[in-house]
This record gives C-alpha cells, structure tokens and sequence, in this order.
C-alpha cells in the first residue's frame, strides 16, 4: 500500500511537471516579443499574483466575503508586503526576496515613468547586474536564455530570463505549497478547562 502511494505521488508530480513547463512556456509566449515597459509590467504583475496565490494557500481560508488582508488597501494589497510575507513565513528564501525587491524597483520605476524608461538605461541596467550576479556561474541559466531568448539583445535576455526562472520557481512552490496546520491553533477555551455544571446564583 506504501509503495502504491509512492508511486502515485511520484506520477501525480510527474504530472504537475509537465503542466508547469507548458505554463511558463506559454507566459513566456506572452512577454517575450513585447516592449521593455510591458515586459516588467507583465513580468511584475505575474510575479505578484503567485505571491497572492502561494499566501492564499499557505494561509487559513478567508470565511468572509471581503479579505481583509489581500483587497484594496489592506495590509497585503503591495507587492512589497507580499514579498516580506512570503519569506517571514519561510516560502522564500533571502536570495529571493532581494531579488524580488530589485524586480519591484524597477516595476515601479516603469510604472512612475511616462516616457523614457528602458531595461538598457544605467539604473535599470545596474539592477539587471545584481539580478543575475547569482546566476551567471550557472550553465543551466545561460541555457535557459539561449532556448527562449537567443534573439534578443543581451539586456533584454537576462531580464526576460530572471522573470521566467521565478515564475516558475514560484508556480513550482505553488503545487507543493501546505497549509497552516490547524491541529496548532491556540484555542480561546484552554484544553484543562472541563464542562461543568453552572448553577443559576453563579452566572
């Protein structure tokens, strides 16, 4: 019975596997051939949305209508907050969480820009460097931009590849993802409190 679970977990990733490398291969479909400004509005946004996704279900369920940490103003509503989240409840490691931070600079740089704004300009270019300053000793990364990206200018390649490795570093985390354990909750009535009998005088 043991070994027929294992299988079946193995299958069941397996699985997920497959529907990963076809989903960032289709997100990257979608940014891959757009401007500068699209690619790190696109490539933040999407960012962002596995933040919200991986918090969502690593967290107790909202039971109300309204969540109160995730809409409109609320405390989980920035980018920024999502990122800080996500590694104080250990989904993401420090190495992530900078780079995610330099990927939200250089979003909000795009977003506060009417015009001008480009991946190759020396601000944007000096946090492309510290982006993928980890990554480079790495063959398997630059294989990534030679299969998805040979066509592009080499500013363009390592931007548009550090989005498409965390999209789906994250979208990895996301089918593995646990709940909180609720066996843990710390409950308002204490476990040594037993029933009793009330009488009346004593309410």
């Amino acid at each position: 019975m043991e070994n027929k679970e294992k299988v079946e977990s193995k299958n069941s990733h397996g699985a997920n596997d497959v529907i990963l490398i076809k989903e960032v291969e289709k997100f990257i479909d979608e940014f891959k051939n757009e401007s500068d400004r699209a690619v790190v509005i696109i490539g933040a946004a999407k960012i962002d949305n596995l933040l919200m996704e991986l918090l969502l279900n690593k967290l107790m369920p909202n039971v109300s209508g309204n969540d109160e940490l995730f809409d409109g103003d609320s405390p989980l509503s920035t980018f920024s907050a999502k990122i800080n989240l996500c590694y104080r409840i250990g989904i993401i490691d420090a190495e992530l969480t900078r780079a995610l931070h330099i990927i939200r600079r250089i979003r909000n740089s795009f977003a506060h820009e009417v015009s001008g704004c480009s991946l190759d300009s020396g601000q944007q270019k000096d946090r492309i460097h510290q982006l993928i300053a980890p990554l480079i000793k790495y063959e398997k990364f630059h294989q990534l931009k030679e299969y998805f990206f040979k066509d592009k200018m080499e500013y363009k390649i390592n931007f548009h590849a550090i989005i498409a490795l965390i999209s789906a570093r994250l979208q990895y985390a996301l089918y593995r993802i646990e709940r909180v354990d609720e066996s843990k909750k710390i409950s308002f009535i204490p476990s040594v409190y037993k029933e009793t009998t009330v009488k009346k005088n004593e309410k």
